[in-house]
């Protein structure tokens, strides 16, 4: 059974939880006081906005050999010919996928880099994305065009709420904040309306000391999700280190962008997601899921 665009932000989580998460937790020094939380090398919690040291970041788009082959032509992906596109791998399941990932990551390359075929589930590893594959020049006269048309030069800050950098708002949102994949994501997604990017992202969201996983569209952030501690919570993604997934929408119910009154993206939905939701998930296809919402308390 082929999958949506949707399914595969559920085996990004599930990666980030037994894969990420476990080796975080295995990799960093335990200090008193700090048990229950991700610790750098000098035994002190991980920072928000910094990298965490234990796993890489990941970026993928999706979806297939067509989009792959017109962000070549567009120069998204600096390949000389269509010819060498590395053939894509079958990832039938999750396992399939989180193998795949491992094995990548683990030959010596960087493994950061993904182009994704949700429909026939298939996956190949790229050497890099472009940031910007147009000139300075097209850039400069392509927002003169805009002005000229009455139409908004969105930044990227506009692609993002408020709090994607802090979940406090401790740390405000610049282009030059959000860090080179996010940037990549953004752009990416936004001058190609078929293409969708995925991230799990290094950077420390929360008190955890863990990278949130991300969805973009032409909109900007799709979805998020992103683990943390929390005492009391109605699901737990780790019951034993109360860990909880916080699933959030920023999509209202006919799929536009959710907004408040400043025009900054707000989350529509906002809710725990369980392990038991999540495993589902990542087997199942989304069809097959029933839709069921639990606001975060």
């Amino acid at each position: 059974m082929s999958m949506e665009k949707r399914d595969f932000i559920w085996w990004l989580l599930k990666f980030q939880v037994e894969n990420n998460l476990e080796e975080s937790f295995r990799k960093s020094s335990r200090t008193n006081g700090l048990e229950e939380v991700i610790t750098g090398d000098d035994g002190r919690s991980l920072r928000e906005n910094t990298e965490t040291p234990y796993h890489p970041g990941l970026l993928f788009l999706a979806n297939g050999v067509a989009s792959l082959n017109k962000l070549i032509k567009k120069r998204w992906v600096p390949y000389d010919r269509e010819e060498d596109i590395s053939e894509f791998d079958n990832v039938k399941d999750y396992r399939d996928f989180a193998e795949y990932i491992k094995r990548v990551t683990e030959s010596g390359g960087e493994g950061t880099a993904y182009a994704f075929n949700a429909e026939h589930q298939k996956i190949t590893a790229v050497p890099e994305f472009t940031n910007s594959p147009e000139s300075p020049f097209y850039n400069r006269i392509t927002r003169k065009v805009n002005q000229m048309l009455g139409r908004k030069n969105e930044s990227l800050v506009d692609a993002v709420p408020g709090d994607f950098l802090s979940l406090k708002k401790e740390i405000p949102v610049s282009g030059n904040r959000l860090g080179t994949k996010t940037g990549i994501a953004i752009r990416l997604s936004r001058d190609n309306s078929d293409v969708h990017a995925y991230q799990v992202r290094r950077t420390v969201y929360g008190e955890l000391g863990l990278g949130k996983v991300t969805w973009f569209d032409q909109d900007g952030l799709r979805e998020e999700i992103y683990l943390d501690r929390k005492a009391n919570a109605l699901a737990y993604i780790d019951p034993e280190r109360k860990i909880v997934a916080i699933h959030r929408s920023y999509r209202d119910m006919k799929g536009e962008p959710f907004r408040d009154e400043d025009g900054k993206l707000t989350p529509f939905v906002e809710r725990f997601i369980s392990r038991e939701e999540l495993n589902q998930r990542a087997e199942l296809s989304y069809k097959q899921m029933p839709k069921t919402y639990g606001k975060v308390a």
